[in-house]
């Protein structure tokens, strides 16, 4: 979404933009065979991604003012939580994630210690601001 929301503020901008596109799986042979493929960049193996050799990619304006669009479709759902769903990033109610956050609602645990349990089960990238602020809201009388 940052890409979308970037491209947005260059959308009119005379300036060069480029991007490398990271790929979310890969295939090695050795010592053994293993395909192995990804949600998010914060899965990956940061020298993993140094070491991949990937092209680096201009954004045109026409491609950057086409990204803006899907950006600007975003924010007008004025949504407070965006997530990507199958690939596709979508807004969702506050409440999506709240089932994962019930079981610990009354819980004798501190926020700290739930936000830990809770991050074991999470992908790797979720803001922990984020599910700190939902559950101490959670957990208010």
């Amino acid at each position: 979404m940052g890409f979308l929301w970037l491209c947005d503020q260059l959308k009119t901008v005379a300036v060069t933009v480029t991007q490398v596109k990271v790929p979310l799986d890969s295939a090695c042979a050795a010592p053994t065979p293993v395909y192995q493929q990804f949600t998010g960049l914060g899965e990956m193996d940061p020298q993993q991604v140094l070491t991949g050799q990937l092209p680096e990619i201009t954004v045109t304006l026409a491609q950057r003012q086409a990204y803006s669009c899907a950006w600007q479709s975003l924010a007008t759902e004025n949504a407070a939580l965006r997530v990507a769903l199958n690939g596709r990033t979508t807004s969702v109610p506050t409440d999506f994630l709240d089932t994962w956050f019930l079981p610990y609602v009354h819980s004798e645990l501190s926020v700290d210690e739930v936000l830990g349990q809770l991050l074991e089960g999470f992908p790797p990238g979720m803001p922990t601001w984020w599910l700190y602020s939902r559950l101490t809201n959670l957990r208010k009388p």
